[in-house]
């Protein structure tokens, strides 16, 4: 299940994002994001598994951040939650835009397939 991030959210995206990231955003950011960007989770079993946020800009956005619980990885969550994501958006983007490091090539290989 796919849906906007709560509160109640905050704690387990931010134990997926010390999981994943060198400098992981701080709890606050997560808790600013869900009134300033449109931020989704994706659920298994009741559980966030994964989170993504974006920032709609004009017919814009920008995939500010994303993830999906290491355990998790490899099951097309990420795709899912990207693709429903994007769909969600009030502002019918033309172009996403995204920052993603030259050694990522998971991440590579998933916006690639997004395109």
């Amino acid at each position: 299940m796919i849906r906007l991030m709560q509160d109640a959210d905050v704690q387990q995206v931010y134990d997926i994002e010390r999981r994943v990231q060198s400098h992981p955003w701080t709890i606050k950011q997560f808790q600013e994001s869900i009134a300033a960007y449109q931020s989704t989770v994706i659920e298994r079993q009741g559980k966030v598994v994964g989170f993504c946020i974006l920032q709609p800009v004009l017919d814009e956005a920008n995939l500010l951040l994303m993830a999906i619980d290491p355990g998790q990885q490899g099951k097309g969550l990420g795709f899912q939650l990207l693709d429903e994501s994007i769909a969600l958006l009030k502002n019918n983007p033309i172009q996403i835009f995204l920052e993603v490091r030259e050694g990522n090539q998971p991440a590579i290989r998933l916006y690639e397939k997004a395109d």
